[in-house]
């Protein structure tokens, strides 16, 4: 997505993207664990800059040091 121009109102913009990821049934028993596992993962990657993906396992492991 951070090399593709893209062209909104006649101006190129420039987009990255942050991605949280947990997965089924490592990091959660139900949507809503799943959900949250990928949500703590998502806003690391925000805080840690931009166009990351982090997992949930990142996540935990940041978090026991």
């Amino acid at each position: 997505t951070a090399r593709h121009t893209f062209n909104l109102e006649s101006k190129e913009v420039h987009l990255t993207v942050s991605v949280g990821v947990s997965t089924f049934p490592d990091d959660a028993m139900d949507r809503e664990g799943l959900i949250k596992a990928a949500d703590d993962a998502l806003y690391m990657a925000k805080k840690m800059g931009r166009n990351r993906v982090v997992t949930f396992q990142q996540y935990q492991a940041t978090r026991s040091h």
